[in-house]
């Protein structure tokens, strides 16, 4: 045998598979005929990539048919671009004779792109139609439990999980502020996680709760870290629970300040005495009378006699005595009942009318 013809023909054999390579070898296995039909679906191709996403894709199809119309199964066919990618570019048909890649466009491509369809010497052509779309906000949603009104030292939760993104996207971020009449209370939350609350309150007060959401990638990448973001960073579409009360269960006192009083100076002064106790607690008891002469003076207790003041005025006049009362509420949880027994107290006013003896 000759070698060196051997070793002429391996070469010049690889020298061709080269070339044919660079035109189109990979259509190796079955070759398509240089008269059957390809065809490129769809012809127009509109890639979506919605506003705050980097990219887009949509899946082509290429049909290869025999001039009798018979399906080519085993073709190679080449997917080629102007720009973006494909996640295959060379596909082999199915039984059907079709072969399928999908093309990823960035937002930085061209809004027009070249897209063909190559097996053999047959082509077809299509483009692929770049679109940027405005994000649609999310929308943010809070229900409450109990509904309406909490109850001082029981569970209260704040569920944000119905917020949603009206596009089908992920709410990537949670941002709740509470604001409350009582300052300790106030906080915000933030998290990626953080689609509800517990919280369980100690006092009297009424809150002002918002969810704000974000479907961002970007506000998600920040979500959990501090600083707490900027509302402006969230959406627009805002939830407020306004005015949700945490009410206790102990029912207030009753002041009762009893009539108006007329008294007469005598020397340098006047001396009214003060009657409160009249007042009651309908669930308790009360540990404590308050009395506010009405001139920048506090009511002196008469002993042994709980709700009795006296007050002092040296100037003639009009005054609006208050009297407060406070029940025997403890602050506590009691261990029996389970019923929470916070203090509360309660106003009421009575006129002192003071005048200076007829000559």
């Amino acid at each position: 045998m000759n070698t060196k013809f051997n070793r002429g023909l391996a070469a010049a054999l690889l020298a061709a598979c080269i070339i044919l390579t660079l035109a189109g070898c990979e259509d190796s296995g079955v070759n398509a005929p240089s008269d059957g039909n390809l065809v490129l679906t769809p012809a127009v191709a509109n890639i979506v990539i919605p506003e705050g996403a980097d990219e887009g894709s949509f899946t082509f199809t290429a049909s290869l048919y025999s001039t009798t119309g018979n399906p080519l199964k085993g073709v190679n066919i080449r997917f080629v671009n102007s720009a973006g990618s494909w996640d295959q570019d060379v596909v082999a048909t199915d039984n059907i004779g079709e072969a399928r890649a999908t093309l990823t466009l960035q937002s930085s491509d061209p809004a027009e792109v070249d897209v063909q369809a190559r097996a053999s010497s047959l082509f077809a052509d299509a483009k692929a139609l770049k679109t940027l779309t405005a994000n649609e906000f999310p929308r943010a949603s809070i229900i409450e439990t109990p509904m309406t009104e909490g109850e001082v030292g029981e569970d209260v939760i704040f569920d944000g999980t119905t917020s949603l993104d009206p596009e089908g996207g992920n709410i990537t971020c949670y941002q709740w502020t509470i604001n409350s009449d009582v300052p300790a209370s106030n906080e915000i939350v933030q998290g990626t996680s953080a689609s509800g609350l517990l919280r369980n309150y100690s006092e009297e007060q009424t809150l002002t709760v918002a969810l704000r959401v974000s479907d961002s990638v970007s506000v998600g990448a920040e979500c959990n870290d501090p600083p707490v973001l900027d509302a402006n960073r969230f959406s627009p579409n805002v939830d407020f629970l306004a005015g949700y009360r945490i009410a206790c269960r102990n029912t207030p006192p009753v002041a009762e300040a009893g009539p108006s009083i007329d008294v007469t100076v005598s020397g340098t002064s006047a001396l009214a005495v003060l009657d409160g106790r009249n007042s009651f607690d309908t669930d308790g008891l009360i540990v404590d009378y308050r009395w506010n002469c009405g001139n920048g003076l506090t009511g002196a207790p008469v002993a042994q006699q709980p709700g009795l003041a006296t007050c002092i005025y040296r100037n003639v006049g009009t005054f609006t005595a208050t009297l407060t009362v406070v029940d025997n509420g403890t602050g506590l949880i009691d261990p029996d009942t389970g019923d929470w027994s916070c203090t509360k107290f309660t106003l009421d006013t009575t006129v002192v009318t003071v005048t200076r003896p007829t000559q």
